[in-house]
């Protein structure tokens, strides 16, 4: 009867097993959905930082900013915006 017990406890072992692996996969099918929102973007620079490198006649310069504003989705849901990002110029970028 010993016997008996412990090869029950290893197919109830071996079906939880199971279970976990199938929900796992039922769970990451789910979010892998994608969805398409459509929106407007309304929004102005806050700030701006221009940094020089090296010689300034040379005219290369780093900058850095920070864009706010809002979000309107066709939904009509608003979100807030804030965007940030960088920029390295060189004088060949610009002439």
């Amino acid at each position: 009867m010993n016997c008996r017990l412990k090869g029950d406890s290893r197919l109830v072992l071996l079906a939880i097993i199971i279970f976990a692996l199938l929900m796992s996969v039922a769970t990451t099918a789910g979010a892998q959905t994608q969805t398409t929102a459509h929106y407007k973007e309304v929004h102005y620079e806050f700030t701006g930082n221009y940094y020089p490198i090296g010689d300034p006649a040379d005219g290369h310069f780093f900058g850095t900013w920070i864009r706010r504003g809002l979000t309107i989705l066709d939904s009509g849901d608003v979100a807030a915006y804030t965007a940030t990002g960088n920029f390295d110029v060189g004088k060949s970028s610009y002439g």
